[in-house]
């Protein structure tokens, strides 16, 4: 046990962290929140701290204090380079931003751009070795930041599973200091399908053949394609977010190929076999997943993603409402683009026609003849393939703009159609 003279309270690590630091925590299960909170609770006598992650999903029972103590702001600040639900709690405090990065970026931006200094995760129990595992959501970033942060803090959590790859673990030779905390790793909660994306998951199902390769994102979309492939034959997995109804597929057999990801979002179960010996997953920092060229040499890629608006000639928000963010680009750009350009490969975006906001009983169309002012383009319209509701697929890879336009009204809630269609031809983008 080598590595117990590195071992300190977590309350003397905080004590590590001075005005300026810039620290990178990964998000989900990775962040050792009780850690950051004795950060926070020495805020009196900092300033300029800086906290870089994303999808914070502070565990049961844990106040979460970066993101909901008043009066942090200039003090220790936090900033979200994927805007998740648990992100968005520390927006009325007033120290939490968001920079929507893809993530094939998001490495560069956190040398070149935040210049970390402290990388501050959780790891493993160390192995005989000395070895500690980054676990199933740091190991798509932390190997990286190891490399050039001037400290390196980890906090051993004994219910973080290892996972596999050659760029997940880190030797206790490389760490500043260790602390321990074994909060409980929590099951992160997908959304179950609606009715509408399992419509669109029944369009999309014929459209895999046996042997594609599958990116599948993540939400009630994801659980509704998988529910479908159980006839499909030698399937492989090239994805950023592995989830519970990938790995049921793996152990059903229907997943027999090659398992690549960058990061796994699931439930214990899932976590306990990525970490088994005969476990197929293998993980990569999302750099290199999300890299153009490696996404392009995937044969017969089959990318599916969803988004939350569209406007008739194909251009695609998926992260935010209006001018308001919502998420981030994530990597769906890069997937729809990496798609086209593998042999074989499709890239379909998806979303249900209609929402309606809350207390108001119609409906109204996610399909605009021109996005709403201050909508993101996430995807140009260019790098748009197909794109998906629950009334069918709109084929808009190199078509004209008025060949566009019809295939989206096909798509559209048959109420909307005509008053989108003098839309269109009010604006001038097709012809009377």
């Amino acid at each position: 046990m080598f590595w117990k003279a590195k071992l300190r309270s977590l309350e003397d690590v905080a004590g590590l962290i001075n005005s300026g630091s810039r620290i990178y925590i990964a998000g989900a299960y990775a962040t050792p929140y009780r850690l950051v909170d004795a950060v926070v609770e020495r805020a009196a006598e900092l300033e300029k701290v800086l906290f870089v992650g994303k999808m914070l999903t502070p565990p049961s029972g844990c106040s979460f204090k970066l993101l909901h103590t008043p009066g942090l702001d200039g003090r220790v600040n936090y900033e979200s380079t994927y805007y998740a639900r648990a992100d968005h709690q520390g927006t009325p405090q007033g120290n939490t931003t968001v920079n929507s990065l893809p993530l094939s970026k998001t490495g560069w931006a956190l040398e070149h751009y935040y210049k970390i200094d402290t990388l501050m995760v959780n790891g493993s129990e160390p192995d005989a070795e000395g070895n500690i595992n980054f676990g199933g959501f740091a190991c798509g970033w932390a190997f990286d930041v190891a490399r050039y942060a001037r400290r390196v803090i980890i906090c051993i959590n004994k219910n973080l599973r290892p996972v596999k790859g050659e760029k997940t673990s880190i030797h206790v030779s490389r760490v500043h200091c260790l602390c321990r905390d074994d909060l409980p790793i929590d099951d992160f909660q997908h959304t179950r399908p609606s009715k509408e994306e399992r419509a669109i998951a029944e369009l999309i199902v014929p459209l895999i053949p046996d042997g594609a390769c599958l990116q599948v994102g993540m939400g009630g979309l994801s659980g509704a394609v998988t529910a479908g492939l159980h006839g499909k034959r030698d399937l492989s997995v090239y994805t950023e977010a592995l989830t519970d109804s990938m790995i049921e597929l793996i152990k059903q057999g229907v997943i027999s190929g090659p398992v690549t990801a960058g990061v796994l979002l699931g439930s214990g179960a899932s976590y306990d076999y990525c970490a088994g010996k005969s476990s197929r997953p293998y993980f990569v920092p999302l750099a290199e997943l999300n890299d153009f060229s490696a996404i392009a040499s995937c044969r017969g890629l089959v990318s599916i993603n969803p988004c939350l608006m569209a406007d008739l000639t194909g251009q695609i928000c998926s992260e935010s409402l209006g001018p308001r963010q919502y998420s981030a680009s994530g990597g769906q750009t890069e997937f729809a683009r990496g798609a086209a350009a593998s042999k074989g490969g499709k890239s379909f975006l998806c979303l249900s026609s209609t929402f309606s906001e809350q207390g108001q009983e119609a409906p109204n169309s996610k399909i605009h003849a021109a996005l709403p002012l201050g909508a993101v383009v996430t995807t140009a319209r260019s790098d748009v393939m197909y794109v998906v509701t629950e009334y069918g697929i709109a084929d808009l890879y190199m078509k004209s703009i008025e060949d566009r336009v019809g295939a989206m009204l096909g798509i559209t809630h048959p109420a909307f159609r005509e008053d989108l269609r003098r839309k269109a031809v009010k604006l001038g983008i097709i012809r009377e």
